[in-house]
């Protein structure tokens, strides 16, 4: 597999993402027949495994099943954050506590994107009882819908051979 020498925009926004120095960390792994990333955040080193079969995996499952959303159905994911994206822009702040408390309910991987993309510097934080008390910035625009799309499409093939 032929690595790449650039990182790609970022999908999703992720605390501790190594996005700036995949580049850099890449030079570091040797070449292998498979590639293990057990703790996948963002998935910015995985532009640059040195393989093409791979599993990523990490210990939050909404994170795991965003990717796999990703990865699976990219149309479906850019549809989803845009009615999100939206809905935002139309009602304001009002509108992230509203997806922000879906998600709390419902642990949806789309309302977990939308809330990565539009909280706080990106960290999502959770209180013991694992709800999520991130806040919105004010003013959120989150990633505008067409900026999302090249990403999420550059998103699903990375992942495409993974094992998630």
């Amino acid at each position: 597999m032929q690595r790449c020498v650039q990182s790609l925009d970022p999908v999703i926004k992720w605390s501790g993402s190594k996005r700036k120095i995949a580049p850099i960390l890449s030079c570091f792994l040797p070449e292998a027949k498979r590639y293990l990333e057990p703790f996948v955040g963002s998935g910015a080193m995985l532009p640059f495994r040195p393989s093409e079969v791979g599993m990523a995996g990490d210990v939050i499952p909404e994170l795991i099943q965003l990717w796999i959303a990703i990865r699976d159905e990219p149309e479906l994911t850019i549809q989803e954050y845009s009615l999100r994206w939206q809905q935002l822009q139309n009602e304001g702040h009002i509108a992230y506590y509203k997806i922000r408390d879906s998600f709390n309910s419902t642990r949806n991987p789309y309302d977990f994107l939308f809330l990565s993309r539009t909280c706080v510097n990106g960290l999502i934080r959770f209180n013991k009882m694992v709800t999520s008390i991130t806040h919105c910035i004010i003013p959120a625009l989150g990633l505008r819908q067409n900026a999302c799309r090249n990403s999420f499409i550059s998103g699903a093939l990375t992942f495409k051979t993974l094992r998630l």
